[in-house]
């Protein structure tokens, strides 16, 4: 049995969806790393076909936490710029809707998934989206003070991309996916603690 994580931009970045994005939605990767995962996902759906093997394919949408050492735009990469006391850019008014997953969350579903029938392709999803603003909101109430913030002008169209997780939750049943306030929460004690502990 193999499991590869691949990843929620073989949809596209900035591609526009009216619908929820589910696992039968058209794959357009537009990045380098969005077409690697996908091309992955096809030589190794190829290979298990031809031995027999049975392959899960999870597609993961932006995957947030303590040890995410990308620092990129999003909930860790945030709130590391909040810890260092360096301003956040955002992109437009930050209003584009983007589903974030916590670590745990990913750990603790893929446990469940390799103790069941659960071969074939799955966005590792909660079905709740939420926009950049919305990250900044929650990360001014954790920490009880106005964060510096700087909008920068779009330079792409805004996109918002909702999912569906109909399918992984028939596989999952009622796991209660970690809200963002609480990752948020989580991550950013957990990273001021690493913070602190290395001066």
């Amino acid at each position: 049995k193999i499991f590869f994580f691949s990843s929620a931009s073989v949809y596209g970045e900035d591609v526009p969806y009216l619908d929820s994005i589910t696992e039968n939605t058209r794959v357009e990767p537009k990045t380098y790393y969005g077409i690697s995962k996908y091309s992955a996902e096809r030589i190794l759906s190829k290979v298990c076909t031809d031995n027999q093997i049975e392959l899960t394919i999870l597609r993961p949408p932006l995957v947030y936490g303590k040890d995410d050492t990308s620092r990129g735009y999003g909930p860790t990469g945030f709130a590391h710029h909040l810890i260092n006391n360096n301003k956040i850019t955002v992109w437009g008014d930050g209003g584009e809707y983007r589903e974030f997953i916590y670590i745990n969350d990913v750990v603790n579903i893929l446990v469940i998934m390799l103790n069941k029938e659960s071969s074939g392709l799955f966005n590792l999803v909660s079905g709740t989206s939420y926009t950049f603003k919305n990250i900044i909101d929650l990360l001014n109430n954790i920490v009880n003070h106005k964060i510096e913030v700087v909008f920068c002008k779009r330079t792409k169209q805004k996109v918002d991309h909702r999912y569906s997780n109909e399918k992984i939750a028939n596989i999952i049943g009622d796991f209660k996916f970690t809200d963002l306030k609480d990752g948020l929460s989580q991550t950013y004690s957990l990273l001021k603690k690493q913070s602190c502990d290395n001066k």
